[in-house]
């Protein structure tokens, strides 16, 4: 969410979307192809909501990064 309280919007986390932050992450940490479950043994994996999990998983299924076991 943003907010604007004069001349520059500030970001405010909106704890609904809060897992993207952790998501986030996960990709910077990602460099190469990962197998799925080697990803589910991160422990940043294991701290996400399902939305969370589903949301990486897609976005790694689309980059072709996720190997399926």
């Amino acid at each position: 969410g943003m907010a604007n309280k004069g001349k520059s919007p500030v970001l405010y986390d909106i704890p609904e979307f809060s897992y993207l932050r952790g998501i986030e992450k996960i990709l910077e940490k990602i460099k190469n192809r990962i197998q799925f479950s080697n990803l589910k043994e991160l422990p940043e994996y294991k701290s996400l909501p399902d939305i969370g999990k589903k949301v990486l998983e897609l976005i790694l299924r689309e980059e072709k990064i996720l190997k399926e076991d």
